[in-house]
């Protein structure tokens, strides 16, 4: 999907029923209908919520924070606005984690990757890039 302000009705339909189909199969609780994903998509102003880059224009996916794989619901407070290459780059990862890693790889952080590292006790700003050169051994 296209973000834009003014949303196309058909594919919001076809979204909410490929989101439901996806979390039928892997036994996830939850239906998301389409004026919670309307409502989830325009909160977002026009940014991912994970790296904060600029979607209006551009397509976007909707990404469960905790993964369906990995026992997330399928309902609206569990959804996220992604750009396409952060949703690829989590996959299943624990959001907490992928949060501190897109943190560390652009140097900034975004409303929603605050909100869930003070939520899951890390601490973003201090944490190491592994593989680095100049790393501590």
């Amino acid at each position: 999907m296209i973000y834009a302000d003014l949303l196309d009705e058909s594919a919001l339909n076809e979204y909410a029923r490929a989101i439901n189909a996806r979390a039928t199969r892997c036994d996830a609780r939850g239906r998301v209908d389409v004026a919670s994903l309307r409502h989830r998509i325009l909160e977002c102003g026009g940014h991912c919520e994970w790296c904060g880059v600029k979607l209006v224009g551009q397509p976007f996916e909707i990404d469960h924070i905790i993964s369906l794989s990995a026992g997330g619901s399928n309902t609206a407070p569990n959804l996220v606005v992604s750009c396409v290459r952060c949703n690829r780059q989590k996959s299943d990862k624990h959001p907490a984690r992928f949060a501190a890693e897109i943190a560390v790889a652009t140097g900034s952080h975004t409303d929603f990757t605050r909100r869930l590292i003070a939520h899951y006790g890390g601490d973003i700003a201090t944490q190491p890039r592994l593989f680095d050169d100049d790393a501590s051994e």
